[in-house]
């Protein structure tokens, strides 16, 4: 049975402070206002499989800037000293010809320059014992893969260039005896601009997703060193060229992330270089918002060396659907149906530009492989077009999703534009407003993500409006007593334990056109903190009803009673297959816990606690893959309306020690 809608005469010029709370987006190396917010799609070309010019275009109309695919060093070079650079010339040029940028992917050792041995796994316990506690410095140098695909390559410790030095110079000669530096070498010269490939690369992602097992399965030092390394000969062969960490997954070693930003700043130079990378790059999927959690997760990292100013790029996110005819029946874990997908898209934008984040790009174009290369349903349905006929996995009749269009009207829209107000509402609706100074629109994205569907009053900023969802459906809107009324779904993907799924329902955009005015986008918030730190939103001039006329029109619950009590905290942990345990948790308080008012604490092997994910709800679960021989302890910090907060308390901590079983994504 469903909940009857709840109304919310929603006043998003006024801010209650015990019910609306105001997120304040910290935005790394903060761009002008209207800066566009580039997106980009994952696998439009391909570099083992040029695609044809039809399919490239679908990716142009769908609004992607960027194309994202990996040049495989073991594809390029299988004899050494041999390099086939056939199909990738062509990708990069059709793209260039279609209008996409390509975002270059470096990855795997080639053959001939494998390792012949897999070093040991770290005892970390001996390593305690010597009085390293910190979980950056216990595992920068520990060796947590046994993995044999996807070791460094030989030579990777021996100096970058000739003269047997790393000291960067224009038109210094790259060391012979280092073949990854020689390698990125002959990368940067043929397709930097310039190149003898004709093309135009200007960004490069130096590995995908180091901190899982299957992709690299070296320490976090030596990720460093493959990172510095690549840096350095890109720029030396074109100075303005973007340099990228590889994405991280964050699932399988959380404590990578610390160990690789230690091992960077301990680098020669690196204060000359900048820690020797341009950006980030996060991975996020199947849950909305990680692209906030994420992005702030990582922000946090690099302020402890002070590059908390360096953008921050998302080079993988989505959701796979199901129930379709090519995913398998709904609901499954980390999947959803073709709508909530369409959804997830303009939501996980919204909370990626919140947290400053960007550019960002969609996992995938077509459904193409997935992860798990099967020729018949039920696969892998990542893509916004399903496949075409001719294709190897899962043949289709290259059907567009909802997504495909909720992409386009993303490009349109919540690219564009500052975000300037982003608020919530007793833990269910969301809202972003965009203003566009360019069109002159202000632009009001609205979700809940409760189950309960709701309705809402918007204040309006002009005499009319037009409305919008992500499949494309659009309607005009007149205000009534200077209100628009909205009616929202509840979420089909709400928070449950045991799904990694996490969906509001369907969204609406209200774009309305308010002319030229002046605006501010949301600032950089003072450590972070912003969850918890009710702000005014910038004013529109005549944009919203008085104070004593909004205050007039609430439609809401009597404030609590003066509470004093801590929240009470409950937790719990369930072991799945190999390293895979689930974390669940909930707090309970007189008061009520505001929705991002929970933060999950994790200590590794007994060293330090640090904050694993934040901005939690009061209820929920995560799942985390953990290493072999590894023992995890979490605990929460919770605080309450009233301000109430619970300390990390180890009576209610969970704990688990993992056996030797290692498995990866």
């Amino acid at each position: 049975m469903r909940t009857p809608p709840r109304r919310y005469t929603a006043l998003l010029a006024l801010l209650l402070t015990m019910l609306l709370l105001s997120f304040a987006a910290p935005s790394a190396a903060e761009a002008p206002p209207g800066t566009p917010f580039a997106l980009g799609l994952v696998h439009v070309n391909s570099a083992e499989s040029p695609q044809r010019p039809t399919r490239l275009a679908l990716g142009v109309e769908a609004g992607a800037t960027y194309d994202r695919f990996p040049l495989y060093w073991n594809s390029v070079e299988r004899t050494r000293g041999r390099f086939d650079w056939a199909r990738a010339d062509k990708a990069l040029r059709d793209n260039e010809a279609a209008g996409l940028q390509t975002l270059l992917v470096l990855l795997g050792t080639a053959e001939p320059h494998y390792p012949g041995t897999i070093p040991r796994l770290t005892d970390v316990n001996s390593l305690r014992a010597t009085g390293i506690n910190d979980p950056a410095r216990l595992y920068v140098d520990s060796q947590r893969c046994d993995v044999s695909d996807s070791r460094p390559p030989l030579g990777l410790d021996l100096p970058i260039f000739a003269d047997g030095s790393d000291q960067a110079a224009p038109g210094k000669a790259i060391n012979p005896d280092n073949p990854w530096a020689n390698y990125v070498h002959l990368v940067a010269l043929r397709y930097a601009p310039g190149g003898e490939a004709d093309t135009h690369v200007t960004t490069w992602e130096i590995w995908n997703e180091p901190d899982l097992c299957q992709f690299w399965s070296g320490t976090p030092r030596q990720y460093a060193r493959l990172l510095k390394t690549a840096y350095l000969v890109i720029k030396q062969v074109d100075p303005d060229a973007t340099v990228l960490w590889g994405g991280l997954a964050h699932f399988q070693q959380p404590e990578f992330l610390p160990a690789l930003v230690l091992a960077l700043a301990a680098e020669p130079e690196a204060a000359r270089y900048d820690g020797f990378f341009d950006g980030a790059a996060t991975h996020q999927y199947a849950d909305v918002t990680r692209g906030y959690h994420d992005v702030q997760q990582i922000r946090r990292a690099l302020d402890g060396v002070g590059w908390g100013d360096k953008a921050i790029w998302t080079t993988e996110s989505g959701i796979p659907v199901c129930g379709d005819e090519i995913g398998p029946p709904c609901p499954v874990d980390h999947r959803a149906d073709a709508a909530s997908q369409a959804a997830y898209i303009w939501q996980n934008i919204a909370f990626t530009r919140l947290a400053g984040g960007g550019p960002l790009f969609h996992f995938q174009l077509f459904d193409d492989c997935g992860n798990e290369n099967r020729t018949a349903p039920p696969a892998d349905a990542f893509g916004l077009i399903t496949n075409e006929a001719s294709a190897r996995c899962v043949p289709h009749r290259a059907e567009t999703r909802p997504g495909y269009t909720a992409f386009q009207l993303a490009a349109r829209y919540l690219a564009t534009g500052d975000l300037i107000e982003s608020q919530r509402l007793d833990g269910e609706l969301r809202t972003f407003v965009f203003y566009d100074r360019t069109a002159g629109e202000r632009r009001t994205l609205l979700f809940t993500l409760g189950e309960a569907p709701i309705v809402v009053d918007l204040p309006a900023s002009a005499e009319t409006a037009f409305a919008m969802q992500p499949d494309g459906q659009q309607w005009d809107l007149v205000p009534d007593a200077g209100y628009y009324r909205i009616a929202l779904e509840g979420s089909t993907n709400p928070r449950r334990a045991g799904s990694g799924t996490y969906i509001g329902g369907t969204p609406v955009l209200i774009v309305e056109q308010i002319g030229i005015v002046d605006t501010t986008p949301l600032p950089l918030p003072a450590d972070n903190e912003a969850d918890n730190a009710p702000t005014t939103p910038p004013a529109v001039e005549d944009a919203a009803p008085t104070v004593a006329e909004a205050a007039a029109r609430i439609d809401s619950a009597p404030l609590p009673a003066l509470d004093t009590t801590v929240p009470t905290v409950a937790m719990d942990i369930v072991r799945y297959d190999g390293t895979l345990f689930e974390v669940g948790w909930q707090a309970t308080d007189e008061s009520g816990i505001p929705d991002g008012g929970v933060e999950l604490w994790i200590q590794v092997d007994g060293s330090d606690w640090l904050p694993y994910l934040v901005g939690l709800p009061a209820r929920g679960s995560t799942f985390v893959q953990g290493g072999a021989g590894a023992h995890y302890r979490f605990a929460l910090y919770v605080a309450d309306w009233r301000g109430n907060a619970s300390d990390l308390d180890p009576s209610t901590a969970v704990e688990i020690t993992l056996g030797d079983t290692l498995s990866g994504r």
